[in-house]
């Protein structure tokens, strides 16, 4: 009975050293693949090149400015370490670095826990705050509180400088995000059909609800070369049996460089977009003639002028009266921030130099921007004023004195511990779209339907459209909420086709909208 116990005991031992030699930590070194030591000397050149790109993303996210090319690039490079030896600890942990700063996040967790778990028991420096960046977003929000509270309790002075203004706040996100959290919010969100593994974003919404546009890397592969995915192009999906299903490119507007949605006017007629020209990016515009788009011209004048600055202007949004264009500036420094633009001249295109839209900005940034027919509302993403975890969406009042009132958190679910970034609502405000990393998705980031349930929907209390303009007749979508006080923003949208009389083909046409009341032409 001793002996068979002995030998249970020796294979439980064999077994856990075999487990252990298996696991173990193996570094990059000659002595560790002597059979291939030509193929190890390319690997580390990579691994040199994936530093690089790490420090740099690191240097972006200290000073509040976007991380996701350089983390890109970093993986990209460490990737290829990794299939060469997917058993060194401090590789698996800087790629959980980089993918915690890039929008594949919610990756990050698995080689974390693999760098742990087979390491020699020595870190980067650096290791417990992007511990801690992991767990939050894991909304495991206490013990991210402690990994960053023990990097700046065993950092030194100087190298905690860098870090102290986005730790202190981590670590003010992690106290408040468990309440934010815990007051869910009653709403359905819901993964499209039409989503890729790559990066699908900016939906832009037509105000009928029939046309979703948006931008995506879809198509695209790794390049051989330092830039990880190849660039995106605007998409266009139509409205098939109450979903959107199939997707076509706009080949007229695409290019072979970034072309990115920025906006769809509020008559689906015009289609803002960025692209970079000469390491500058400006934001562009495109008309629709008929059925066919044309080709873009630059927006608020001529490049590097009044209205075009050296500063790059990305996602932007039209104001209803089209007099104002509100737009996402890296103006302060490389921190994006939202800004404003109004027509001097519409003829010769000359714009006025940008403003600031005042305290919807912070020291954080601001992602997106999308003004509400009514004038009145702005709905804008910003990893600041008091997100639940990376990017949220917020809304904020225009007061009486024209100047946008204090953000409010649209809250959990609509936001969570990843990014959720650009807001396209419906015209009667029951849905919305926005892009998301968030972990349960098709890739990085997906595009998602936030559908308000319930009788506690924010946005509006009745709805009806008139859809074909003389002939139709309108209907209404009622919905039962208890008496509360909320300003009404229900919008009439017309749709509809004016046809030549003798040839029954479109023809271009002004419609003049007038207000009874006072016969002014609106």
């Amino acid at each position: 009975m001793i002996a068979i116990n002995l030998k249970y005991l020796y294979f439980l031992l064999l077994l856990t050293c075999s487990v252990n030699m298996i696991s173990q930590n193996i570094d990059f070194s000659n002595s560790n693949f002597k059979s291939d030591k030509k193929r190890l000397k390319v690997v580390k050149n990579h691994l040199k090149k994936g530093d690089f790109f790490r420090e740099n993303a690191i240097d972006n996210l200290l000073n509040f400015r976007n991380t996701e090319n350089d983390a890109d690039s970093a993986y990209y490079h460490y990737k290829i370490a990794y299939d060469f030896n997917p058993n060194n600890s401090n590789l698996n942990y800087k790629i959980a670095s980089v993918l915690a700063m890039s929008n594949g996040k919610e990756f990050s967790k698995k080689y974390l826990e693999e760098s742990i778990r087979i390491s020699d028991g020595k870190f980067e420096d650096d290791f417990y705050f992007f511990k801690g960046m992991i767990l939050q977003l894991n909304q495991n929000f206490s013990e991210a509180s402690v990994s960053y509270i023990y990097f700046k309790d065993k950092s030194k002075k100087k190298y905690l400088k860098k870090f102290k203004k986005l730790l202190n706040y981590f670590i003010i996100q992690c106290d408040l995000a468990p309440n934010q959290i815990s007051s869910e919010e009653k709403v359905w969100i819901d993964n499209l059909e039409i989503n890729s593994k790559n990066d699908d974003i900016s939906p832009c919404l037509t105000l009928d609800g029939e046309v979703l546009f948006f931008s995506s890397n879809r198509n695209n592969i790794l390049k051989s070369n330092d830039d990880t995915f190849s660039d995106f192009d605007i998409y266009y999906s139509n409205l098939e049996r109450k979903k959107f299903r199939s997707v076509a490119p706009i080949k007229r507007i695409n290019s072979s460089n970034d072309d990115i949605l920025a906006a769809i006017s509020y008559d689906g007629q015009n289609i803002l977009h960025c692209k970079k020209e000469n390491n500058n990016t400006d934001i562009f515009q495109a008309k629709l003639n008929g059925k066919d788009w044309s080709t873009s011209s630059r927006m608020m004048g001529d490049k590097l002028t009044v209205g075009n600055t050296k500063e790059n202007k990305t996602f932007a949004s039209y104001h209803p009266r089209y007099k104002t264009l509100y737009y996402i500036t890296d103006y302060s420094s490389g921190n994006l921030d939202i800004f404003y633009s109004g027509v001097m001249n519409q003829q010769r295109n000359i714009w006025s130099r940008g403003q600031s839209a005042g305290v919807v900005n912070t020291m954080m940034q601001e992602g997106s921007v999308y003004i509400h027919p009514d004038g009145k509302t702005m709905y804008f993403s910003s990893k600041g004023h008091n997100s639940i975890g990376g990017y949220d969406i917020f809304v904020s009042h225009l007061d009486d004195l024209g100047h946008w009132g204090k953000p409010i958190n649209l809250g959990y679910p609509i936001n969570t511990t990843y990014d959720e970034i650009f807001f396209s609502p419906n015209a009667s405000g029951r849905y919305a779209y926005i892009s998301s990393n968030r972990p349960g998705g098709k890739g990085r980031m997906d595009i998602y339907k936030v559908t308000y349930r319930g009788n506690e929907k924010p946005m509006v209390l009745d709805f009806e459209d008139q859809l074909i303009a003389s002939i139709a007749s309108p209907f209404s979508d009622n919905i039962n909420v208890q008496p509360v006080t909320l300003e009404q923003k229900s919008l009439t949208v017309f749709k509809g086709k004016i046809l030549d009389v003798v040839t029954e083909k479109p023809i271009k046409a002004k419609i003049d909208i007038m207000i009874n009341e006072t016969g002014e032409i609106y």
